[in-house]
């Protein structure tokens, strides 16, 4: 259990730091009540990991990195775990959202591999088109539009039509954090909302794929209301407290084992 709050600290520490930019190491000793040394750990395991820089008391994000790559190398076994969880609800001849998270990621790379037929899959993701090259049971749809290069993704008005001429059976999606207290949040970028949203709104089901490290935290900007989605996937090694209140929300939370 200690081990497991400390993965929890150090993730939320770089979630403020990412959407801080730049912060100062007594901000983040105050905010998260604990005693220096331990931050210093904390962030010098951020540093090494190449996920931020450090100097005369001062943290920023580190820039120069391939975001997307950084994000995918995180907690891998309880994505991989959670996406294969989540692939046994996909059905032949389905129509999918796929967003352009990195959890989303492994469940494209299993979808790929699997025995589904006549898949057909739409996403804003500018990563997942290079899966699909090969398919003969799954065809491909990119939305296209403004490419946001931060998050390797695509938004904007043509991104959004192209979305809203499907009638999807379900979505995929993840998100930074999920709490009982503030629903499900993320980093503050108005346009990819914007895309969630609709895929949300045009498909008949909603998939929240989400780790453990997750819930129970709160990113920046709140997206949506618990209610908003329909099933929540997450991993065994989520605190059996949290979900247990998930629960009794009538939120279905289907678990998976790493």
């Amino acid at each position: 259990m200690v081990k497991m709050l400390k993965h929890r600290r150090k993730a939320e520490i770089y979630e403020f730091i990412k959407n801080s930019k730049v912060c100062s190491i007594d901000e983040l000793k105050d905010t998260y009540n604990i005693s220096i040394s331990t931050l210093h750990r904390d962030l010098n395991e951020l540093l090494q990991e190449g996920k931020i820089n450090k100097s005369y008391g001062k943290v920023a994000v580190k820039v120069d990195q391939d975001f997307f790559n950084a994000r995918k190398n995180v907690n891998v076994d309880l994505k991989k775990s959670i996406a294969k969880k989540a692939l046994e609800y996909v059905k032949d001849n389905d129509c999918l959202f796929l967003d352009n998270s990195t959890t989303v990621y492994y469940f494209a790379e299993l979808l790929v591999r699997s025995s589904k037929k006549q898949i057909l899959v739409v996403s804003n993701s500018a990563f997942l088109s290079d899966l699909f090259l090969n398919t003969k049971n799954i065809s491909y749809v990119s939305t296209g539009g403004v490419l946001n290069t931060d998050l390797n993704c695509y938004v904007g008005k043509h991104a959004l039509e192209v979305i809203n001429d499907f009638n999807a059976d379900r979505l995929f999606m993840s998100c930074s954090g999920l709490s009982v207290a503030n629903g499900i949040s993320d980093i503050f970028i108005p346009d990819e909302q914007v895309i969630k949203s609709k895929m949300r709104e045009k498909s008949k089901e909603t998939f929240l794929l989400v780790d453990s490290l997750k819930v129970g935290s709160d990113s920046v900007t709140k997206w949506f209301n618990l209610t908003d989605v329909n099933h929540i996937v997450t991993d065994d090694k989520v605190m059996q407290d949290v979900a247990a209140e998930l629960a009794r929300m009538n939120c279905d939370v289907i678990v998976a084992r790493v």
